[in-house]
């Protein structure tokens, strides 16, 4: 992960990129997210998304073929999208065969404070539902 601090700018200014490669309105975003147009205003502000926004966030800009890089979404480093193969996901998988690293990873998850646990496991839902 990125040795960089979560900055709300670039997460606000990636989500603008997105939502104008769609053609919408901060407005249609924040409806398609479930959330109201002042808490899109708020991440603007400075708050921290939602496990609601991310989960939504996730679902509208990721499908069967590629999923949103949560690196590029937060930090702005690595490409917009990750594209999904499974025959590749298969063959490059970093934990295949590799417990202590899918050890390591669910205690940095329960590290988290708990409205980011819940993000964070939407997140990998949404990759495992991707992956079915």
């Amino acid at each position: 992960m990125s040795s960089k601090k979560y900055n709300n700018n670039i997460f606000f200014e990636n989500i603008t990129q997105l939502r104008k490669e769609k053609g919408w309105s901060q407005n249609r975003l924040a409806i398609e997210c479930d959330v109201s147009t002042s808490f899109m205003t708020n991440i603007k502000n400075g708050a921290h998304p939602s496990a609601t926004l991310l989960y939504n966030l996730f679902n509208i800009f990721s499908d069967e073929t590629k999923i949103l890089n949560p690196i590029w979404l937060f930090y702005n480093e690595g490409p917009q999208y990750l594209f999904l193969k499974k025959e590749n996901i298969l063959k490059s998988d970093p934990l295949q065969n590799e417990p202590d690293k899918i050890v390591q990873a669910v205690k940095n998850i329960r590290a988290m404070p708990e409205e980011k646990q819940d993000a964070v496991i939407h997140i990998l839902n949404g990759i495992f539902l991707l992956n079915k």
